[in-house]
């Protein structure tokens, strides 16, 4: 499964012209209205994800 996302991915990443988050004119926007500086603590904590910490429960969903 991992390897067609990965190719389907990589190729809709190759094809697109914004391809790097530092072109990306919204965030520069955010960053000069809101965040300030990169590489700060507030948009560390706003825009980072700690994947670890997520707890995923499949209790309530039925199959």
């Amino acid at each position: 499964m991992a390897s067609p996302r990965g190719d389907l991915l990589w190729k809709l990443d190759v094809a697109s012209k914004l391809r790097f988050s530092h072109e990306n004119p919204d965030v520069k926007s955010l960053y000069s209205k809101y965040l300030r500086e990169p590489l700060r603590k507030r948009p560390h904590h706003l825009l980072h994800t700690n994947h670890s910490a997520w707890v995923i429960s499949f209790e309530n969903h039925s199959r």
